[in-house]
């Protein structure tokens, strides 16, 4: 009798039990769909506090986005790194554009251009407030903008090359030779005790329009001053420091230290070359070691030097060198700060080490420049170079006028032409 009655309770009330059901059902519904939104939106939020990173590094990604996670650990500000292909990397273009974009050797002119467009955060009093101080000498030149509208520094470097003499210490020791040349003079007399030994002294660089080795001379001869006013056209390349700059390359064929040949190699070539022991010297930067690394890894009898003083120039050379790795901060992000103290995080040692063996460039910073957990090779480049690099200003110069200019280099390399001829018509070519 009980059960009937417990059933009959149950029967009465099973529609609004049903009714409740249901409603609990989409309560629940709408419950999940809220902590999905509410989910979703904790995600869209954290993603705009997110400090958006781009760079065209992808030989450096790991290094990177290991920073990246670490300066996100101890800080709990979140940097979301996206690495692209050089050739596919359109920053300025994107609809979502970064906070922090990251260069690849970029020049003062690109940097210029940006700034005109208006386009990058003034970081002048960031560096002014002690930043700057641990940077190697002039790697901030090229972020570092004078003029009548803007003046400002617009970047952060973060790693560099130079380019310097390296030579096969073997090849040295058989031709009698002690060590590496102080002057110029001593650098053309090492070229002919070379020849006796049947091997070319120096080769690479000349067959482009912008060869290191003659940016160093050309600094040495012409001071900055006078180079930058040959490039924008108000000092002729007839004018008389010129043509005695140019007086070097008659020399060297003379001295037996090169020829058009031997200078013209690629710079690849010339440095398989000297790894062969058929070359003594070459003039490059530190990736000389990764086609040391892959050519001829037991290949350890080499050493460098910069480029030896000529006396009868009025300047010290100095070494061609730049920004590998570097950043900017773009003047329309919301997050403007936080990407400031990333890039500033991103110069202390630690980081500028992990950075620069990543890399495989020279740190920026002075500090980390000389550290020995720094790769070996790159701390040799750096202990010899990085006091005396400067940026090349050709970038400056119509490519038509230093093409013409180094086709006579390599003329007066082959024992045609004087050098007369050759400035007059660099000189011409700019007229055209």
């Amino acid at each position: 009798m009980g059960r009937i009655i417990v059933m009959g309770l149950l029967g009465s009330h099973s529609s609004s039990l049903s009714k409740e059901y249901k409603r609990c059902k989409s309560f629940l519904r709408l419950a999940l769909v809220c902590s999905a939104v509410v989910a979703s939106l904790a995600v869209d939020t954290a993603r705009a506090a997110a400090v958006q990173f781009w760079h065209p590094w992808p030989h450096a990604e790991k290094s990177v986005r290991t920073l990246a996670a670490k300066y996100s650990r101890s800080t709990g500000t979140t940097i979301q790194v996206r690495a692209f292909n050089p050739n596919s990397y359109k920053p300025w273009s994107a609809e979502q554009r970064p906070d922090l974009i990251g260069l690849y050797r970029p020049t003062k002119r690109g940097v210029e251009n940006l700034v005109k467009a208006g386009r990058l955060q003034d970081l002048q009093r960031e560096m002014g407030s002690g930043w700057y101080v641990v940077f190697s000498p002039n790697m901030l030149e090229t972020f570092t903008i004078r003029g009548e509208v803007r003046t400002g520094v617009y970047g952060v470097p973060l790693t560099g090359q130079v380019h310097l003499f390296v030579y096969n210490k073997a090849l040295f020791r058989k031709a009698r030779i002690e060590g590496p040349p102080s002057t110029w003079s001593e650098l053309m007399s090492y070229g002919q005790r070379l020849r006796k030994i049947g091997v070319t002294p120096y080769a690479g660089g000349f067959g482009s329009n912008s060869p290191p080795l003659a940016a160093a001379y050309e600094r040495s001869y012409l001071g900055l001053h006078k180079l930058s006013q040959t490039y924008f056209g108000r000092y002729p390349y007839t004018s008389r420091d010129w043509i005695q700059n140019l007086s070097l390359y008659p020399e060297m064929r003379r001295r037996r230290f090169t020829d058009a040949a031997s200078a013209s190699m690629s710079g690849v070539a010339a440095i398989k070359s000297l790894l062969d022991g058929r070359v003594a010297m070459v003039f490059t930067d530190p990736s000389f070691e990764s086609i040391r690394g892959a050519y001829k890894p037991v290949f350890a009898s080499w050493g460098v030097f910069g480029a030896p003083v000529d006396d009868r120039a009025p300047f010290l050379p100095r070494l061609p060198g730049g920004i590998v790795e570097g950043v900017v901060v773009s003047s329309r992000s919301p997050r403007k700060a936080q990407a400031i103290a990333f890039a500033r995080w991103l110069t202390q040692p630690d980081q500028q080490i992990a950075l620069a063996n990543g890399a495989s460039s020279i740190p920026a910073t002075s500090e980390a420049s000389s550290s020995p957990r720094l790769r070996p090779h790159l701390r040799t480049f750096a202990s010899v170079g990085m006091r005396d690099q400067a940026i090349d200003m050709r970038i400056y110069e119509n490519p038509r006028v230093l093409g013409t200019f180094y086709s006579g280099v390599r003329r007066l390399l082959a024992g045609s032409g004087t050098p007369s001829a050759v400035a007059r018509q660099a000189q011409a070519a700019r007229k055209r």
